[in-house]
């Protein structure tokens, strides 16, 4: 019996168990898959694995039909043995038939053997697919992370921009207060410069004539002048020099001129307080209705002059009311001496404080300042990480990075606006709080168990080794050695939350850090009496109040030094050229190192 080899069942479809295995995982994952090119293959690879269980299907049956065929020549067989002497011509055809039948058989277990190699072909492709299904699903769960990373960004950064529009607007507003305050004073003012300018005409030609009496009818006759102790021209008149004698110019003043001047003095400060209560109003009536920005422009440049003009009325006024007399010497602020700290006499291992005081900060202060002290501390994991390793982070605080770890230096990028990443980093995930024994290390991390609310996404042998290299605590010291440069701001948050408020009981000062450096500030540590060490920032640029008045009150003590200078300082290590200038006491600056060296198991000479 001929059996063909393409024969297929007519009006049936044909079928691929490609595709039922396809199915199946679809139904599994539920979530099509969306590659168009994917889809194709997969049909494709469907269709054919149906037509090769159809065709399996003919070859069984064509086998068992082969099979039934051997059982009946095996019957005629022995009939023609039992007619064998009847019918001796007869055998040679069943012996034919036997071979062709063998023939047969052997052909069909080739075919058996091909069709098996192709059904392993088609599992080993299934497989690729499979593979690369799961990589893509790895892929779309990288991107999905990176979304939300730049969603947070976006929706922190529009947090900002609002907040920022809002100072804006209200200083925009105070602005536009202070305007209208400007030109009601200007309007008052005017006509009070003039006397002002009539005054010091007057007393110029006092000066160089000596017609006090004259003068003193003037300054009589003024507006100015209104109350009842600028009645003064008999007493000046009295005190008059004669005609013929004029006053020399640089002279001392006789008692009519100091009379004089003493009514001068009054009305100037009668004028200050006319103009105090005018802006005042100003101010209140602004408050109902405010000045439209062209207004404000136009008017801004009068109010300067204005000002400008009753400045010089003033100085010139006071520069005749003055003359002769010496100025009073202002207030002299102490020069700051170079301060030398004391010798380290003891430096014990390091401990595991950071960690903990990165939580605590994260937990009572701001959790966004511990975002940002974990975020410049990760570089310094390469001193513990021996091969180079590159993984991402997901801060909540922040929103997601790139940490790269290689011959003993280490660098983050910000991964918002990035592409995708390479497929092989892992990523760990939580807030600022689950970083700290990562950024700090510490007894309390495991090669198998990450912090409570530390997720690892992918790449799980990775980050085992780097867990695992995390064991061991940060010191402050190592990071000059990493390369690192930590804002002092956020290491001093990380010490006040470690040291223990006991220490503080008894002791109530102030102690400011003017830092020089990418970030210059002014940073206030206070201390008052058995709680925790207060941190609080000013800005570089306002000056020397800010050295001087803390949000604790008096500043006792004023450290003036770059980022480099204060690390070598807190840290306590050698200077290294580094110029501390100390203004102030120098005890509550010694009191608190003692504190901040306790942490860091460090003693110093005298500490």
């Amino acid at each position: 019996m001929n059996v063909q080899e393409d024969d297929t069942p007519s009006g049936l479809p044909p079928h691929d168990p490609e595709r039922d295995v396809l199915a199946e995982r679809r139904a599994r994952r539920g979530e099509p898959v969306s590659d168009p090119i994917l889809i194709r293959r997969a049909e494709s690879a469907e269709a054919t694995a149906h037509a090769l269980e159809q065709r399996l299907g003919g070859i069984q049956a064509r086998l068992q039909e082969a099979e039934r065929e051997s059982k009946d020549a095996s019957q005629r067989l022995l009939e023609r043995e039992q007619e064998l002497t009847r019918a001796s011509q007869r055998l040679s055809e069943g012996e034919q038939q036997l071979r062709s039948i063998s023939a047969r058989l052997a052909d069909r277990e080739r075919e058996l053997h091909t069709v098996s190699e192709r059904l392993s072909d088609r599992e080993r492709d299934l497989r690729t697919v499979s593979d690369r299904l799961a990589e893509r699903e790895q892929q779309l769960q990288r991107a999905e992370l990176e979304i939300r990373g730049r969603v947070d960004a976006l929706e922190q950064r529009v947090g900002e921009v609002q907040d920022d529009l809002a100072r804006e607007r209200e200083a925009r507003q105070a602005a536009e207060r202070e305007l209208e305050a400007l030109r009601s004073a200007q309007a008052a003012v005017q006509p009070l410069i003039g006397d002002l300018r009539q005054i010091a005409h007057r007393l110029r030609l006092v000066a160089e004539s000596g017609e006090l009496a004259s003068a003193a009818g003037a300054i009589q006759a003024s507006p100015v002048l209104s109350g009842p102790e600028e009645s003064v021209s008999t007493t000046v008149a009295a005190g008059a020099a004669p005609e013929n004698e004029p006053a020399q110019p640089g002279a001392p003043l006789d008692a009519g001129s100091a009379q004089m001047a003493d009514a001068l003095a009054a009305a100037i400060q009668r004028l200050r307080a006319r103009v105090a209560d005018v802006a005042a109003a100003g101010a209140a009536q602004q408050e109902a209705a405010g000045p439209s920005p062209e207004e404000a422009a136009a008017e801004d440049a009068a109010a300067e002059d204005a000002a400008a003009d009753d400045a010089a009325a003033e100085a010139a006024v006071a520069g005749e009311v003055a003359a002769g007399e010496a100025a009073a010497p202002a207030e002299e602020i102490p020069a700051g001496v170079p301060y030398t700290p004391p010798s380290v006499l003891e430096r014990a291992q390091p401990r595991a404080w950071l960690a903990p005081a990165i939580r605590r900060v994260a937990e009572r202060r701001d959790p966004r300042l511990a975002a940002e002290l974990v975020l410049e501390l990760l570089p310094a994991q390469a001193l513990s990480v021996a091969k180079p390793l590159r993984y991402l982070v997901k801060i909540i605080e922040l929103g997601a990075y790139e940490v790269s770890l290689a011959d003993g230096r280490g660098a983050v990028r910000d991964l918002a606006g990035a592409g995708l990443v390479d497929s092989r980093t892992f990523m760990l995930e939580g807030s600022a709080a689950a970083f700290a024994e990562i950024a700090g290390g510490g007894s309390r991390l495991s090669a198998w168990r990450p912090p409570a609310g530390l997720r690892v996404r992918g790449g799980r042998r990775r980050a085992k080794r780097l867990l695992a290299a995390r064991g061991e605590p940060l010191s402050l010291g190592d990071l000059e050695r990493a390369g690192v440069t930590v804002w002092p701001g956020l290491l001093l948050l990380a010490l006040a939350e470690a040291v223990d408020p006991a220490s503080t009981a008894g002791h109530a000062f102030t102690v400011a850090f003017a830092i020089e450096g990418r970030q210059s500030a002014v940073l206030h540590v206070q201390a008052s009496g058995g709680r925790p060490l207060g941190v609080t920032r000013g800005s570089a640029q306002e000056g020397e109040q800010s050295t001087r008045t803390g949000a604790g009150g008096a500043v006792q003590t004023t450290v003036r030094l770059s980022e480099q200078g204060f690390a070598r300082l807190i840290t306590a290590r050698d200077l290294d050229g580094e110029s501390v200038i100390l203004e102030g006491e120098q005890a509550p600056l010694q009191t608190l190192l003692s504190w901040t060296d306790r942490v860091q198991g460090i003693r110093r000479f005298g500490a």
